[in-house]
């Protein structure tokens, strides 16, 4: 089956039907914000108002055999999706007597039309009314879409792709239009026996050239396939003669490609312009912290720098990150923690990069396919480097490992030189659902500490009288709240039930707990599940 003959930025002839200001506008997929997303707007020409629904299951389809097809599938994280429904007085769309020897007019919102420059399946719309509603409705749109609701076969690419409703190719006829539109695809089906006489295309998928070298996918062609390519090499990438509607004169990668006939894979190195074209549209950092800039580093253990990166399935991003333009070995994580002691005298640049290394690409024609985040990393005033006005556990000690512990922090800083007071008044209820409430004196709030909060240990009672191996002990952590609900209930095997205690963690670590419970250290238990 040939693809319809399209690929031209084509305006539609003739009057043009008057658009509604706005339409009914759903956003049909979400995957983060619309300014780092490739957006994708589907309107509908020719559909009733009663055919709304109608409307909606088409556009989901297209856009459904879209993100199913390689390589959007991989990238469909990148894609976010909104319909845009005006109807129609009448159903279907215009054709002319040139092609149908008896004229059919139809009255619909952007004047769908088939027949246009005479070639019977090319389908077009007045451009200028859904741009103008879609820049109303939908700002942010990438890629704009028009289904029009006739069963007859075709469809066009250019600024703006239409496809019909044809049975059986409507996912087809989109994803074959959006080659042209979103990958910027050139028709590889040939037709007219005259040889091509055009300068050298623009587009990635086609070329006059006949030296190995020079040809725009070389990197693609094994150098056991013969160039020129015969018919003989189906499952190669060479080139075969034939393209943009010509027999002659013109080449193409493979002998059969989806811009060449539908129901086909896209070649390689159509793929590859699809994932270029994405690429160009969509950075692979959505999101940092903490935001580029100069940073100051608190010496109170690692600070961590975040990378929130795009979605890749399977994942091909590869990241790393240079401390004063040197490669951190073995960073290769989106998250990276850095101790202040890493940091050089004066202050040092940090970089993160980020790569898709995809093997869809072999040249980066539109995009090296990268992004990248900075930051110029300092250190506070070795006086006080955390900034607080206070020479304390968070700053240098006597044995400088930058570690809060007793050692450092009673003889340094004031409100800390006593261990934090021991929590009182705790009182363990049941409420509905058999629900464990606890609630204690709110010690912190008459006695406040630097970093202080409270933290509860919850285990048999012989874990917390333990001076080691909390095997069987937790830790909750619960900032300033002076109580807590455990909705875990008694475990079934441990007769003796669960039994906690409450004391408070602060910048030195954990404070007093009573006489019988000393061995217990909070901020060694692990979480509780």
């Amino acid at each position: 089956m040939s693809a319809p003959r399209a690929g031209l930025a084509l305006l539609a002839l003739g009057l043009a039907a008057t658009a509604a200001t706005a339409g009914t506008v759903r956003k049909i997929r979400d995957r983060g914000p619309d300014a780092n997303r490739v957006v994708i707007a589907i309107v509908g020409d020719g559909y009733l108002a009663s055919q709304e629904t109608r409307f909606e299951a088409d556009a989901a389809r297209a856009l459904d055999g879209f993100l199913a097809d390689s390589p959007h599938a991989n990238y469909a994280g990148w894609v976010n999706a909104y319909t845009d429904f005006v109807p129609s007085a009448e159903e279907g769309a215009d054709k002319p007597a040139a092609c149908y020897g008896t004229e059919v007019l139809r009255d619909t919102a952007f004047d769908a039309t088939y027949c246009t420059e005479d070639i019977q399946r090319l389908v077009t719309v007045d451009d200028a009314s859904v741009f103008t509603l879609l820049n109303a409705d939908v700002p942010t749109w990438d890629l704009a879409a028009v289904i029009v609701n006739d069963s007859e076969y075709g469809g066009s690419g250019g600024a703006l792709l239409t496809f019909s409703t044809h049975s059986g190719a409507l996912e087809e006829l989109f994803l074959h239009e959006a080659g042209h539109t979103l990958a910027l695809l050139a028709d590889t089906y040939g037709g007219e026996p005259d040889p091509y006489m055009g300068p050298e295309p623009v587009e990635p998928n086609a070329t006059l050239e006949t030296d190995r070298l020079a040809i725009k996918w070389e990197v693609w062609i094994d150098p056991a396939t013969p160039v020129p390519t015969p018919p003989t090499f189906p499952g190669d990438v060479g080139l075969f003669e034939g393209g943009l509607y010509h027999d002659l004169g013109v080449h193409r990668p493979r002998y059969s490609c989806k811009m060449r006939n539908l129901g086909q894979p896209w070649c390689e190195v159509c793929r590859e312009a699809h994932v270029q074209r994405l690429h160009e549209r969509v950075s692979l950092i959505d999101d940092l912290s903490p935001p580029e800039g100069p940073v100051v580093l608190p010496p109170c253990g690692p600070t961590e720098f975040r990378l929130e990166l795009v979605e890749v399935v399977p994942s091909t991003l590869e990241v790393e990150w240079l401390l004063d333009g040197l490669v951190l070995p073995g960073e290769t994580e989106p998250v990276l923690s850095l101790e202040p002691a890493s940091i050089p005298p004066g202050g040092a640049p940090l970089e993160a990069r980020v790569f898709d290394a995809t093997d869809f690409v072999r040249r980066a024609f539109v995009t090296p396919m990268t992004d990248s985040a900075s930051w110029e990393l300092g250190v506070a005033d070795p006086a006080d480097l955390d900034g607080d006005g206070l020479d304390d556990g968070c700053d240098p000690d006597i044995d400088g490992d930058l570690v809060p512990n007793e050692e450092d922090c009673a003889p340094r800083d004031p409100a800390l030189s006593a261990p934090a007071p021991e929590v009182t008044g705790l009182l363990v209820g049941t409420a509905g659902g058999g629900l464990a409430t606890l609630e204690w004196d709110d010690v912190l709030a008459a006695q406040p500490r630097p970093a202080g909060r409270y933290a509860l240990a919850a285990g048999g009672l012989a874990e917390l009288r333990s001076d080691g191996g909390f095997d069987r002990a937790c830790r909750v952590d619960l900032g300033a709240a002076p109580s807590h609900e455990d909705a875990r209930g008694l475990p079934p095997t441990d007769p003796a039930g669960r039994w906690y205690v409450v004391g408070i963690v602060d910048a030195c670590g954990s404070g007093a707990l009573g006489a019988e419970r000393a061995g217990l250290d909070l901020l060694a238990l692990g979480p509780c599940p």
